[in-house]
This record gives structure tokens, sequence and C-alpha cells, in this order.
């Protein structure tokens, strides 16, 4: 949790991770989410993502002063959890979803991205290297997301005796 907590970016005085981690159940992806949040003390802004049995589970977490400062996990979570052909809730501070599309969990931590950072309660637009920290956040996001499709893609074709290796 230390080295993905390290990956936070500030925003304001809030300190904001959006991330795909591993987790096998959603009890575990709030532990993480639990465990970073404490690294990152009382401006955390913790979205996660995790695929597991062909499914894909979020949980949003936030600090008293994210809440304050505006944000809401059951908000986040109710934006994002369509994407993954889910559906979930919570309260202000900790929202969890699960969904039947694990394809669409990039998307969803993209749409997370975009939440946080747009939010007008971060005392007006984010500045130029905050928004370039979170504009590379999501590229970041996308690439990953590019890489497990070519590695899908890589597989099947590997499945129907088209390449050997």
């Amino acid at each position: 949790a230390g080295a993905i907590a390290a990956q936070a970016v500030d925003a304001n005085g809030l300190s904001v991770l959006v991330q795909e981690v591993e987790a096998d159940e959603m009890d575990d992806l709030l532990a993480v989410s639990d465990q970073i949040k404490s690294r990152l003390g009382d401006g955390a802004t913790v979205v996660l993502g995790a695929r597991s049995d062909g499914k894909a589970m979020l949980v949003a977490n936030l600090a008293p002063a994210a809440i304050a400062a505006g944000l809401n996990a059951g908000a986040i979570i109710k934006q994002i959890a369509p994407l993954v052909d889910g559906g979930g809730g919570g309260r202000d501070g900790m929202a969890r979803a699960g969904g039947k599309n694990p394809e669409g969990l990039g998307a969803a931590l993209e749409a997370a991205v975009s939440h946080v950072a747009t939010r007008e309660q971060f005392g007006g637009p984010l500045s130029q290297q905050q928004a370039v920290r979170f504009a590379i956040a999501d590229m970041t996001l996308r690439a990953a997301d590019v890489v497990r499709r070519f590695d899908g893609v890589d597989e099947m074709v590997r499945n129907l005796g088209l390449l050997r290796g």
C-alpha cells in the first residue's frame, strides 16, 4: 500500500489516488483503500478498481477533508459504476460497487479522475501543474488498459493456434 500511496497527486491540499490494484474480493479492495487512505492522511481521496473472476470491483474512500471539500464517495461510485455494467452505493466517506464488465474498469477509473479533477470545490480550477498530473494519471490508466487488451488478444490468438509461443 505504501508504494501505491506514493503515486497520489496533490490537488489543492487533497491527496488523490485513482488506480487499478490487485484484489480477489471486495473486502480485500476495501482493506487496501483503507490502508492507503490512512497513509495519505486527512486529505485522502482514494478510488480503486480491481478485476476478479471475470468481474469488476470499485471502491471510493474519502478522508474528512475531501468530504469537507465537497467530494462524495457515493456520488463518485454512482457516476462510474455503470461503466463496468454495475451498481453500488455507500456513504459520503466510503462507497463501493461491483460490475459484470471488467473491460470497463479503465474507463470507470478515467471517469473517476475526471470527476475529482473537475470539482469546483477545490477552490476553483486546478493549477496547470495539477491538470498535467491528472492528465498523466489518465494516460497511464489508458495505457494500462491497452496493454491488458493486447494481452487478451495475444492469448486468444495463441488459443486459436495462429501464433506459436
